[in-house]
């Protein structure tokens, strides 16, 4: 009996995982959490790495200003990092939890291909499990709800795909932003 349990609880934590992994998706180019790239490759088991001495590179430290946006996710909330600057886009219930729009989850935060916009879904002490569909507009500092007809969007977070076009449009499952100028506008 206690092996069956344990059996169905490895199987249980496969199925999260998986689940999880659909649901947040594997960054195929932009990553928008901080991202270390791998700088080893794989070697066979049984042989023996060769290491080979590297000179230093003569260039220099990229300039911060033109390091691509970021997103961070810590307890006091969600913050675009652009270059040294942090802005706090939405902030946690742990941080205020008096505010009704502070989040107790963030879901698939994207950063637009020009680092303008930031996607977000967050979910709300008050949104029972949903999550509220959120565009940050960097240049305005504002945060728009995503609409589609003047409705307001809001879903389930193990249903969501969202992901930035090259051109700086917005796609939320079945639909997608009216323009690149306003993201949140969907049809």
């Amino acid at each position: 009996m206690q092996h069956e349990r344990a059996a169905i609880m490895a199987l249980t934590f496969c199925i999260g995982f998986t689940t999880a992994l659909i649901a947040y998706g594997i960054p195929v180019s932009d990553a928008p959490v901080a991202y270390v790239p791998a700088t080893q490759t794989a070697a066979l088991m049984d042989a023996e790495p060769e290491v080979t001495p590297e000179a230093p590179s003569p260039t220099a430290a990229p300039d911060a200003s033109t390091l691509p946006p970021e997103l961070a996710l810590s307890e006091n909330g969600l913050y675009l990092i652009q270059g040294e600057t942090e802005t706090l886009i939405s902030v946690s219930a742990a941080a205020a939890p008096d505010l009704a729009e502070a989040h107790t989850a963030i879901h698939q935060a994207l950063v637009s291909p020009s680092g303008e916009f930031v996607f977000y879904c967050a979910v709300t002490a008050t949104s029972d499990g949903d999550c509220y569909l959120r565009v940050f507009d960097a240049t305005n500092f504002e945060v728009r709800a995503l609409t589609v007809n003047n409705e307001v969007l809001i879903v389930d977070p193990t249903e969501l795909s969202a992901a930035w076009s090259s051109d700086n449009r917005l796609q939320v499952n079945q639909h997608v932003s009216v323009s690149s100028a306003a993201p949140w506008v969907m049809r």
